[in-house]
């Protein structure tokens, strides 16, 4: 049977949980500390364990809020609205909790999350290319990742699980996974700020590609698209190609870990402290219920 290894994009799972609960009937400990994003992002971990029974599982975090792509492209994610505080002591609760459970996790100052999923997407196909891959993220860059053995999950709710395939992408999208990065520069991506043709949308960019396949051959054909259009792609065609290595990901990152080692979960005294503290029961009885099985 081939192995099966999912990856968790740590970093949006916890923005996710956070702005998920921050409405609702937040979670607070007996000290006056949020702890609802902690209790989220565990349970969608859980579900997913149980739902997917993995051999192992990775979480992958953003180093901080600068990246080297700021670098490359200063106005990068700019207007982004800056987190609460209240947030950031949520992750950092998080990460201890992984350790001390022993799951697997890394950040780096040189890659962004999705750039470390997708490296060691790179490193567990280099060894064993039958190996099945699952991407837990709703971050459209890790799309480009998909092919016949790498599924990306973009949401789970009960027993429902959406899952992206190779066989049901371009039904979902109207475009296939190696066409994702060629759509993100012609459309362009709000949350990231990257706009390089005006009045250029997705159903443009789509019907792009359907009939030229790539941002190379619309280079080449720019005399028998819409006159508007071509003329912006032929003044910009700089910051188009800039754009397409800009959002490729970084596949380069190293790892410390063994990802072929089976998930061995483990319950320690300092583990069970700071749940204690956290006042996160559930969160203790699920990862004990899980250790008896992992």
């Amino acid at each position: 049977m081939a192995r099966k290894i999912l990856l968790i994009d740590g970093t949006w799972l916890t923005f996710k949980s956070f702005f998920g609960g921050f409405h609702g009937n937040r979670l607070i400990n007996s000290k006056g500390e949020m702890t609802f994003a902690v209790h989220i992002f565990f349970s969608s971990v859980f579900k997913l364990l149980k739902l997917l029974r993995p051999d192992n599982v990775y979480f992958a975090f953003d180093f901080g809020a600068k990246t080297p792509r700021h670098q490359m492209y200063p106005d990068y994610k700019k207007g982004r609205i800056k987190p609460p505080d209240s947030l950031f002591f949520q992750m950092d609760q998080i990460k201890k909790i992984l350790s001390l459970a022993n799951f697997l996790w890394s950040e780096h100052q040189d890659f962004e999350a999705d750039d470390l999923i997708a490296s060691l997407k790179k490193k567990i196909q280099k060894k064993d290319n039958e190996a099945e891959i699952l991407i837990f993220s709703a971050d459209q860059d890790l799309l480009q990742l998909v092919d016949k053995k790498t599924k990306v999950i973009t949401k789970i709710k009960n027993n429902f699980i959406n899952i992206n395939t190779q066989e049901n992408f371009y039904e979902s999208y109207g475009f296939s996974p190696s066409q994702v990065i060629d759509f993100k520069v012609l459309a362009g991506d709000v949350s990231d700020n990257i706009k390089v043709i005006e009045g250029l949308g997705k159903k443009t960019a789509i019907k792009l590609l359907e009939k030229y396949k790539n941002l190379d051959n619309i280079l080449l054909n720019l005399d028998k698209i819409n006159q508007k259009i071509a003329n912006q792609i032929n003044q910009k065609t700089k910051q188009l190609l800039f754009f397409k290595n800009f959002i490729k990901l970084n596949d380069k990152a190293n790892f410390d870990f063994d990802i072929f080692q089976k998930l061995d979960i483990k319950i320690s005294p300092l583990l069970v402290e700071i749940l204690n503290e956290l006042e996160l029961k559930k969160v203790y009885e699920n990862l004990t219920e899980l250790a008896s099985k992992y």
